[in-house]
């Protein structure tokens, strides 16, 4: 969570796509950490694997949003529709990666399901890869450039937005 912000600037400058392959990696070095036997190793790489969740958590998305802005002229109203039907279905996949999760750990033990996800993650990759193209954050040269947003900024925002306030205190809830 504390380098939310720089993520997202990098999410800007370097592009969503490679975004989101990076965070399916650094996942999955997470992931593959728990194999470790030394504590300094299984820290780093749960700090490895923050990152890539860190990433995760708006790589993805800002990809979604940036191509429906492209879209036609700019309109984004099927936003709304997209990430409701997402988000509706969040729990079905979560019940579904349980019981997965569940098999696998009763097959191949507590770390079994770590060692199987990078599976999914590959599979993620390679869609991301052949049908995604790259989307970052356009700025336009002709104007002046805009003074750079700090985190204060964006804490100041959400503390005067109660709509933001609110829409983040749930999200994180979950």
């Amino acid at each position: 969570a504390t380098l939310g912000p720089l993520m997202g600037r990098m999410l800007d400058t370097c592009g969503r796509k490679k975004g989101t392959l990076t965070a399916a990696l650094l996942y999955t070095i997470g992931a593959l950490s728990t194999t470790c036997d030394t504590l300094p190793m299984i820290f780093a790489g749960r700090a490895v694997g923050g990152l890539g969740t860190s990433l995760l958590g708006s790589a993805p998305e800002a990809w979604v949003i940036t191509e429906a802005m492209r879209g036609k002229q700019g309109d984004a109203s099927s936003l709304s529709e997209t990430f409701g039907i997402a988000y509706s279905y969040d729990p079905v996949v979560a019940i579904v990666s349980g019981q997965i999760s569940g098999a696998v750990a009763k097959q191949h033990g507590p770390t079994g399901p770590f060692l199987f996800l990078p599976a999914f993650l590959v599979g993620a990759c390679l869609i991301a890869m052949m049908f995604w193209g790259e989307n970052k954050a356009e700025t336009n040269d002709k104007q002046e450039a805009p003074k750079k947003a700090t985190v204060r900024d964006g804490v100041k925002i959400i503390w005067q937005d109660k709509k933001t306030s609110h829409v983040g205190r749930n999200s994180k809830s979950f």
